[in-house]
């Protein structure tokens, strides 16, 4: 069996609560604004829940249709699933490791843009991230306003404060190279 993946562990989750089908499970993952963290598409929602059951992790608990709609499969997490889904979220929890994304990449070859260039993708950058932090914002209150337990927006808010640590840190760069604290090779 290989590593859960995060749509994995989001599924076991939510099977950890209750059982569910995968419709239902992929709108509370929309609800959750789990897509903010990681890929949530009907599509890759359906092969998980296939790998889950093959590797033994969900069973099937019910098969039900109504009127001409399609068969509506409900699954449950199993022991194994469990004991998956806990395994690699403290491993997850403890493990420090180096994602590679692109952003440091870009900014550290920024100087190779004429000057204008550069301020002007950071601050369209900037731009999205406090549209993100405002919709972040949004979806913990209204949560919180529905009595969602604060231990289940834990990702929503870790995701609040790198984003508005990054949104800090954009102003702040921005500045420097606007005042030309930085110098700025001539493009």
């Amino acid at each position: 069996m290989a590593a859960l993946t995060p749509l994995a562990i989001a599924m076991l989750a939510l099977l950890r609560e209750r059982p569910m089908h995968p419709y239902e499970m992929h709108q509370t993952l929309l609800e959750r604004h789990q897509d903010r963290v990681m890929k949530v598409r009907p599509g890759s929602l359906y092969h998980t829940i296939e790998r889950l059951h093959s590797d033994g992790l969900v069973a099937v608990k019910s098969v039900e249709r109504e009127g001409n709609r399609p068969e509506r499969t409900t699954y449950r997490i199993l022991p194994a699933g469990e004991r998956a889904l806990t395994q690699r979220v403290a491993d997850l929890l403890h493990e420090w490791g180096t994602d590679y994304p692109s952003f440091p990449v870009a900014i550290g070859e920024a100087h190779f843009l004429p000057k204008e260039t550069a301020i002007s993708s950071l601050k369209e950058r900037m731009a999205l991230i406090e549209r993100d932090l405002a919709v972040i914002e949004n979806g913990q209150h209204e949560a919180t306003k529905r009595g969602v337990d604060p231990v289940v927006l834990l990702s929503g808010n870790y995701l609040h404060h790198m984003l508005s640590a990054e949104h800090d840190w954009l102003v702040r760069t921005i500045e420097l190279i606007e005042t030309e604290e930085y110098s700025w090779p001539n493009n």
